[in-house]
């Protein structure tokens, strides 16, 4: 059964400062109660299953996906490896450099980035080649709602040369203003550039951090390339991110697909995933726990963690692990993963047939 925010603020709060809370203090006993839980086991009420197609060997989660459980490619299974596994005697090497090297096309994680996509590096206009590899790109930023505008988002990052932009002022970075889309229409620009709408004074070659301000609409980050000259005007835009209006510091984990495409068309990814948790902010949020026993025994853990009562706090948590166990093992089909014997090995008669090789 799905649960509100308010429901569980009203559940839990006689357990948050002796009932003398309110509703702001309650909800953060809540999203702490649920941030713990969450990461504590990958519950199948916060799993998803979701398809992806990328055309460029690599692709980013949306920000509210932690990480990938299992996945697919192009309708074969794939193995899920860590950052270190481009590092080990056995694994691919450098995918960058040396990916069609390596016969096995699995999925290897890459970390979490603050954009989706990188600033190009090249590109092409009217058929000529522009590289952006070395003069970096300017950066803006526009939001569907016109109460953004005016509001400002940081945007940290080096810039030609291998230098921080502004490194020595205060945090760093550059404030790029936010502006509204034209009349709202997502992906409409319209108006005299510099003033209808704003850049970065600095460019950029890389984006290390952004920290944006709680907004009204979705914004979107793009890389520009713009210059107004007579002799030769263009205008160039290149998609970095698309932020929720809640996120303040955004980060969206990347994986890479190891060995060759091959043909032209997009892979096409089927992933297990579990999502992230993600804060709580209105009462008509629905809590991504289907327990609210559970929210309740760990948000009277947490009273406990703060008075020093270790011992209770912990005995709370396990109560409410073990309350969570028994609500998601009533609701599944059937518990556990299904046996199957000798399919997960390279050199297998079971992976073979999956991965459609033939058997002699």
């Amino acid at each position: 059964m799905l649960y509100t925010l308010q429901q569980a603020v009203d559940y839990c709060k006689a357990h948050v400062k002796d009932g003398t809370c309110d509703f702001d203090t309650a909800r953060q006993f809540v999203n702490d109660a649920l941030e713990r839980l969450a990461n504590r086991n990958e519950w199948e009420s916060m799993q998803a299953i979701v398809r992806i197609a990328t055309d460029n060997l690599s692709f980013t989660l949306p920000y509210n996906v932690e990480k990938i459980i299992a996945a697919d490619l192009n309708g074969v299974p794939g193995l899920l490896h860590s950052r270190m596994y481009q590092f080990l005697s056995g694994g691919p090497g450098d995918l960058d450099g040396y990916r069609g090297a390596w016969p096995y096309r699995d999925f290897t994680d890459q970390g979490t980035f603050p954009v989706q996509f990188d600033i190009p590096q090249a590109y092409e206009l009217f058929g000529e080649r522009i590289e952006t590899r070395r003069t970096g790109m300017r950066v803006c930023a526009f939001s569907t709602h016109k109460a953004d505008v005016g509001k400002t988002i940081l945007i940290k990052g080096a810039a030609p040369g291998g230098v921080f932009v502004n490194a020595g002022e205060l945090a760093g970075g550059e404030a790029v203003e936010i502006r509204q889309w034209d009349k709202g229409y997502e992906g409409q620009i319209r108006g005299n550039w510099g003033v209808d709408a704003k850049a970065s004074a600095a460019k950029f070659c890389e984006v290390t951090e952004v920290v944006k301000p709680v907004t009204k609409g979705y914004v979107t980050l793009l890389a520009c390339d713009v210059d107004n000259s007579l002799e030769k005007p263009r205008s160039f835009f290149s998609f970095l991110a698309k932020y929720h209006p809640r996120e303040t510091v955004p980060q969206f984990r990347r994986y890479a697909v190891t060995g060759w495409r091959g043909a032209q068309c997009p892979d096409c990814i089927l992933a297990l995933v579990k999502l992230r948790c993600v804060p709580l902010v209105d009462p008509e949020d629905v809590l991504p726990i289907e327990s609210l026993q559970a929210v309740r025994l760990a948000v009277q853990g947490i009273s406990a963690e703060l008075k020093d009562n270790l011992q209770n706090s912990e005995a709370y948590f396990m109560k409410a692990l073990n309350e969570l166990n028994f609500s998601e093992q009533s609701r599944v089909v059937s518990s556990g993963m299904p046996n199957i014997v000798h399919v997960d090995f390279r050199g297998s008669n079971g992976r073979s047939m999956n991965r459609k090789g033939v058997l002699l």
